[in-house]
């Protein structure tokens, strides 16, 4: 199985702990492509998008088929490029992944404009128009009969993300029995292997 992997809330350089886990993956027939998603770099979110969906496009006419895995700040850009494609041979996995806004006053630690630092030398406006991209479109744009091609994965506990901006209506998320934000990716991560091998 082919993967195109989007990382989260960095400047897309691939980390030590993503070399890790796609060595992990790997030794299981799970080949990686890591396209870097700079969050930071002043691109536009639709600049980000359109070069993530053409990454995807590229593996895709290649490989015949692909998986779209988002971490973190990733989910809602895979989340947004798999609405695009909506191809019968592409599905899309969250990991442990904003996929809304979410309720919260804008000055809550958990809002979205906090996570997306707005109003700070580190603010990502591309994340922010990312997650109000896949919440008000990319998420009902999805066919129903497509619903299935989705995962989500989330973990118990999470002061980083909210539990409840991971979900999809219709999609029953696999929870992993971590506990915060890094140990819930970990885990999501090693799952990924059962996962898409169940979808060979």
């Amino acid at each position: 199985m082919e993967v195109l992997f989007l990382n989260g809330l960095t400047n897309g350089k691939t980390r030590r702990r993503e070399q890790l886990a796609f060595g992990y993956l790997a030794r299981r027939g799970i080949n990686v492509t890591h396209h870097g998603v700079d969050w930071f770099s002043g691109d536009s979110f639709e600049t980000l998008r359109h070069d993530a969906t053409e990454a995807a496009r590229e593996l895709l006419q290649q490989k015949g088929r692909l998986a779209i895995v988002g971490s973190s700040a990733g989910g809602s850009m895979a989340m947004d490029v798999f609405s695009e494609l909506q191809d019968e041979n592409v599905r899309v996995i969250s990991l442990c992944g904003r996929l809304h806004p979410g309720d919260y006053d804008p000055a809550s630690k958990l809002s979205l404009e906090s996570a997306a630092h707005l109003g700070t030398p580190q603010a990502s406006q591309s994340f922010y128009d990312s997650v109000t991209y896949c919440d008000q479109i990319a998420i009902p744009a999805v066919k129903d009969e497509n619903l299935h091609k989705i995962t989500v994965i989330k973990q118990l506990t999470d002061l980083v993300v909210p539990r409840e901006t991971m979900d999809i209506a219709g999609v029953k998320p696999i929870v992993v029995p971590g506990f915060g934000h890094g140990m819930g990716i970990a885990l999501a991560t090693m799952k990924l292997a059962e996962i898409l091998t169940r979808h060979e």
